[in-house]
């Protein structure tokens, strides 16, 4: 390959780091315990963006109102799915059973 003349050849870094910084690539750090108000607030939005999806189904919302409330709640799945099983609290909108109420007494729209 030839050179033109008066054109310097580009010079190329190996080291990316050195050119944007250290912290490129690299993850953020997440609290770790997270704000109970906040988690409130955000198992709200959730069950608030669930009912939108299900009226997108019923024709009642637009197809954009409905890819806004699935991004959040993909979002408030990948959340989830970092934490650990055993410390996740309870899914937004579901009722707990208790040991006085096995499944086949729970009310059919809880199931």
């Amino acid at each position: 390959m030839g050179r033109i003349r008066g054109v310097e050849p580009v010079k190329r870094q190996k080291d990316i780091s050195s050119r944007w910084g250290a912290d490129v690539g690299q993850a953020r750090k997440r609290k770790a315990e997270p704000d109970p108000g906040e988690q409130e607030l955000r198992a709200q939005e959730v069950v608030r963006a669930n009912r939108e999806l299900a009226a997108y189904f019923k024709g009642r919302r637009t197809e954009r109102e409905a890819r806004a409330a699935l991004k959040i709640i993909k979002a408030f799945v990948r959340e989830r799915e970092r934490q650990d099983p055993k410390s996740r609290p309870p899914l937004p909108g579901a009722r707990q059973r208790t040991a006085k109420e096995p499944r086949d007494q729970m009310p059919e729209s809880s199931r």
